[in-house]
C-alpha cells in the first residue's frame, strides 16, 4: 500500500494541472487577503494585532477549498480523460487498493497545499504589520481544523471523481454545490440543514463559532459519513465497470 500512495503521490507531483491549482489557490487567497488587509481603519473592521484579525487573516486560505477539491477529482478524472486507468489496473490489480491510495494520496496533497496556503497568508499579513502570532485555544483548533477540512474536501474530489467519468462534469459538480447549492439554503429558509451540509460541517471543524453549528465530533462524523459513503459508491463502480 506504501508503493501505491508514493505512486499516486508521484502522478501528482508531475501532473501539470497540480501546479496550475497551486498558483491558482495562491492567487486566490491573496487577492483575498490583500481585499481584507484594504479594509482595515474603517468602520467595523477588525484591528492590527487582534485576535479577530488573525482569525479572519487565517480563514482567507479557505477559498483554496474549491482548488484543493479539483484537485482531488482530477487526480482520477485524468485517468479516463488520458485512458491511463488500463496501465495503472495492470500495475495493481485490486481496483478497492487502488482507490485507497488515490483518496490517501490526495488527502495528503490536500493538506499539505493548505499548509502552505496559511503559511502565504501569515507571511504577508505580518509583513503588513497587520497580525502577530499569540497562540491561544482558537488558534490551536482553526490551523490543525484547516488542515483537516482541506484534506476531507480533496477526499471527497476523488469520490466525484470515481463517480463521475466526465472530467468537466466531475469539475463543475463540486464547485456548483459550494457556490449555488450551499449558498442558496438560508436564502430559502432552509438554514436548519445547512450545519449538516459539507460546508457547514467543515466550518465547525475549522474553529468557526458562528450559532446553529455542530459540536466538533459530530462534524467530524458527518464529513466522515458523507466521505465513506461517496467513496463506497464510487469503488463499486469502479470495480464492476469496464476500464479501456
Amino acid at each position: 500500500m506504501t508503493t501505491l500512495i508514493r505512486t499516486e503521490l508521484l502522478k501528482l507531483y508531475w501532473t501539470r494541472a497540480t501546479w496550475v491549482f497551486l498558483v491558482v489557490a495562491v492567487l486566490l487567497v491573496l487577492v483575498r487577503l490583500e481585499l481584507l488587509l484594504a479594509g482595515l481603519g474603517r468602520v467595523g473592521a477588525p484591528t492590527p494585532g487582534s485576535r479577530e484579525l488573525t482569525l479572519a487573516v487565517l480563514g482567507t486560505s479557505g477559498v483554496g477549498i474549491f482548488v484543493i477539491t479539483l484537485l482531488g477529482v482530477v487526480s482520477v478524472t485524468r485517468e479516463f480523460h488520458s485512458a491511463t486507468w488500463t496501465s495503472t489496473l495492470l500495475a495493481s490489480p485490486d481496483r478497492t487498493r487502488v482507490v485507497v491510495a488515490k483518496v490517501v494520496a490526495a488527502a495528503l496533497t490536500g493538506a499539505a497545499v493548505a499548509a502552505l496556503l496559511l503559511l502565504v497568508t501569515v507571511v504577508r499579513a505580518m509583513a503588513a504589520g497587520a497580525v502577530h502570532l499569540n497562540p491561544d485555544g482558537a488558534l490551536v483548533c482553526a490551523i490543525p481544523g484547516g488542515l483537516l477540512t482541506a484534506a476531507w474536501w480533496a477526499w471527497l474530489g476523488v469520490a466525484v471523481g470515481l463517480l463521475v467519468r466526465n472530467q468537466t462534469a466531475a469539475l463543475i459538480l463540486p464547485l456548483g454545490w459550494m457556490l449555488v447549492v450551499e449558498t442558496l439554503l438560508p436564502a430559502y429558509g432552509l438554514d436548519v440543514l445547512v450545519p449538516w451540509t459539507p460546508g457547514g460541517a467543515t466550518r465547525a471543524i475549522s474553529g468557526d463559532i458562528a450559532a446553529g453549528l455542530l459540536p466538533v465530533w459530530a462534524a467530524a462524523l458527518v464529513l466522515l459519513g458523507y466521505g465513506t459513503a461517496l467513496t463506497l459508491l464510487g469503488a463499486r463502480r469502479l470495480v464492476r465497470s469496464d476500464v479501456s
